[in-house]
C-alpha cells in the first residue's frame, strides 16, 4: 500500500519464529511491572509510529517504525540479525482498533533456538522479559482487571488482537 497513512495514529508490530528445543515457537515480550497490564505478553516488539514517522509513505513508515522499536525493545545487535534476515517480514494482520488506530503486524520466521537469540537481546527499560509460546491456544485474552492488578506470572495473556496475530503466525509458518 502507498500513500500517507490515513489514520491519525498508527502502530506497528513484529513477532518472531523461534525454536525451544527444536520446536517451532514464537518470542512474545512480556510488559514491564511498572506498566499497565503487568506481564502481559505482547507480539516480540510493537509501538506507535511517531509523529515524524506518520508524515512518510506507509511503504517507508512502517519500516523505519519498525526498525526504530526493533532497537529500542531488543537492542542493536539483535535488531540488525532480524534486518539482516534472508526472508522478508510477512504481514500477518493489519487491522482499525477500537480507538481508530491502524494497526500492522508482521511476522518473520528466524528459525533460531531460542536460548541462542536471547543472548544477543539487551532489552529496553520498558521491557519486561520475554517468553517463548509454543501453543497459540494456550494464550488467554486480557480482561479489564488486569490493566491495574497485571498478570499471574504463570499465564500467558494478551490483547484480542494479538492473540489472532500469534494465530496467523501458526497459520501462515505451519511448516517452520
Amino acid at each position: 500500500m502507498s500513500g500517507p497513512i490515513q489514520q491519525s495514529q498508527a502502530s506497528v508490530g513484529l513477532l518472531l519464529g523461534i525454536r525451544e528445543n527444536g520446536q517451532p515457537g514464537v518470542l512474545l515480550q512480556e510488559r514491564a511491572e511498572h506498566d499497565s497490564y503487568a506481564r502481559a505478553c505482547q507480539v516480540t516488539t510493537h509501538g506507535k509510529l511517531s509523529a515524524d514517522e506518520m508524515k512518510l509513505d506507509e511503504s517507508l513508515a512502517l519500516p523505519t517504525a519498525l526498525g526504530r522499536k526493533l532497537r529500542e525493545e531488543l537492542g542493536e545487535i539483535a535488531a540488525q540479525m532480524i534486518e539482516a534476515a534472508q526472508a522478508a517480514p510477512i504481514e500477518l494482520e493489519r487491522i482499525v482498533n477500537s480507538k481508530g488506530r491502524l494497526v500492522v503486524t508482521y511476522g518473520l520466521d528466524l528459525a533460531e533456538e531460542a536460548s541462542a537469540f536471547r543472548k544477543l537481546i539487551v532489552p529496553g527499560v520498558d521491557v519486561g522479559g520475554f517468553r517463548v509460546c509454543l501453543d497459540p491456544s494456550t494464550i488467554e485474552p486480557l480482561e479489564d482487571d488486569h490493566k491495574a492488578a497485571g498478570v499471574a506470572a504463570t499465564e500467558t495473556r494478551m490483547f484480542k488482537d494479538e492473540i489472532e496475530s500469534v494465530k496467523a503466525f501458526f497459520r501462515v509458518f505451519n511448516n517452520m
